[in-house]
């Protein structure tokens, strides 16, 4: 016989209490309690305290997305739109995102205006991102920016897109924080400041972006 080491013992209980999680969820989930339907899902899709299981986290997404789960719905979205454990099919995704969208996910929103975007449905693509954006959505915020920066649908708008930059690179966006780095390096839409521009690249490097990593990080 062999005792358990202390790491042994907390893995125990660790998997004992993910059991009693697990077990508490799919009862609530199977007496109809929509919250667990979802959690249910999320349990199986990340296969951290079930075993993963894509067709499970599917057919309990539904149940709760069917019944006007936001998260349940946005969920099914990017599982259709990235094929993760079932065929793409855009069209569903789309369906899912939409659903979501209209009950106010600003990352659904933003999902279904991307969507969009790429199926050159740009008006309606653009008023999706805008309304994500007006909630704070910092993925819409960047993703105008590259729109208006680029002005291939809309026309160009230099100093759009760094307001729309400079919102999102505030609050933590490395790709945003990357872009307006280039924007005063550039003097594009603001006016040249190196300076300025050094404090955004510096910003994006060290939240990994990999064109300003090597700029800055050894």
């Amino acid at each position: 016989m062999f005792k358990l080491s202390k790491k042994d013992n907390a893995d125990k209980e660790q998997l004992s209490s993910n059991n009693d999680e697990f077990s508490k969820t799919k009862s609530l989930a199977e007496s109809g309690d929509i919250d667990a339907q979802y959690n249910l899902g999320v349990m199986y899709e990340e296969g951290r305290v079930a075993k993963q299981d894509y067709g499970e986290a599917i057919r309990w997404y539904k149940m709760a997305a069917e019944r006007g789960h936001a998260f349940a719905q946005f969920n099914l979205g990017v599982i259709f739109r990235n094929g993760i454990g079932v065929a793409r099919n855009y069209d569903e995704a789309k369906k899912w995102f939409h659903l979501s969208a209209e009950q106010g996910d600003t990352d659904a929103q933003t999902r279904l205006g991307l969507m969009l975007y790429e199926q050159q449905n740009y008006t309606e693509a653009i008023e999706w991102l805008n309304i994500a954006a007006d909630s704070g959505n910092l993925e819409a915020h960047y993703n105008l920016g590259v729109i208006y920066s680029e002005g291939l649908v809309v026309k160009r708008d230099a100093k759009m897109a760094v307001n729309h930059y400079i919102y999102a690179a505030e609050r933590g966006h490395v790709n945003a924080q990357f872009n307006l780095g280039i924007k005063y390096h550039k003097g594009d839409g603001v006016e040249q400041n190196d300076e300025i521009a050094t404090k955004w690249l510096k910003l994006a490097a060290a939240g990994g972006h990999p064109e300003a990593r090597p700029l800055f990080i050894d």
